[in-house]
């Protein structure tokens, strides 16, 4: 089961956001424990266990779901 797009586009740019806050404070305890839960947060939600892969599979289900967004695949081309 796939999150709902709008709560995906939210926890995304909410990670985001704690990256870029964390890469300028590095040595900021309190932020550095947000900035993980937050990417613990994007695993559960799309079932990967490495930050890395959530982040993709966040970053392609946004895209997916955006206009203009890449088409989606029905019938024989998409293997079902």
């Amino acid at each position: 089961m796939l999150p709902d797009p709008h709560t995906l586009r939210h926890h995304l740019a909410h990670f985001r956001d704690l990256r870029r806050r964390t890469l300028t404070a590095p040595h900021d305890p309190a932020l550095r424990a947000r900035y993980e839960d937050a990417g613990y947060t994007l695993c559960v939600l799309l079932g990967h266990r490495a930050v890395h892969r959530a982040l993709t599979a966040a970053e392609q289900l946004v895209s997916a779901h955006r206009p203009g967004g890449p088409p989606q695949l029905a019938g024989p081309e998409a293997g079902t």
